[in-house]
């Protein structure tokens, strides 16, 4: 299977020192544990926890809604659409080689889902104007997004276009939803 779009070879080769050379037992644990915490159930309790700590009063509903409306269109976006158009397969189907940590997958890697996810939820929370928690999940997806890559799972450039089209609906869905709140105003 090859991507219908190309991708430069240093995407490969920065692969094999992300997951093959530069590991340590601690960082696998850490790694790992951040797989786990990237599941949906555990997603979805950073989520609430993120926006709960970062909106008050009427813009609690707000946050929710557009965070958890950015994650739907993210997801539909990037699992139905930008996988299929580009049709880029995992590392492991790619034939790299690759020293998993977790069980593989055999399916599209190009964008990776989990970046894009934690991208989108950054975003929407920067754009209402949430910085702390906005910085904060910001900084935990980009060690989501090493950490698919320090896994085995995807290689760099699928966790960046992940970064990429999270941050894009995260911004416009945050925007629109700014927007709503302040012709609604205080409650």
């Amino acid at each position: 299977m090859t991507p219908a779009v190309p991708f430069p070879a240093w995407d490969d080769s920065l692969f094999a020192l992300l997951n093959g050379r530069l590991h340590a037992a601690p960082l696998d644990a850490a790694m790992l544990g951040l797989t786990w915490l990237s599941t949906a159930k555990a997603g979805l309790a950073l989520l609430i926890a993120a926006v709960f700590l970062a909106a008050r009063g009427w813009r609690r509903p707000v946050a929710w809604v557009a965070a958890l409306l950015a994650l739907g269109v993210d997801d539909l976006l990037v699992d139905r659409v930008v996988k299929r158009l580009v049709h880029r397969p995992r590392p492991v189907d790619a034939h790299l080689a690759v020293r998993a940590l977790v069980e593989l997958r055999h399916s599209l890697g190009f964008p990776s889902a989990h970046a894009a996810n934690s991208a989108a939820v950054a975003a929407v929370l920067l754009a209402l104007g949430h910085r702390r928690a906005g910085w904060v999940c910001a900084a935990l997806s980009v060690w989501l997004g090493w950490s698919r890559v320090y896994v085995g799972v995807h290689r760099p450039l699928d966790v960046v276009g992940g970064w990429v089209i999270g941050a894009a609906v995260g911004w416009g869905v945050g925007f629109a939803a700014r927007r709503y709140g302040a012709r609604r105003g205080p409650a």
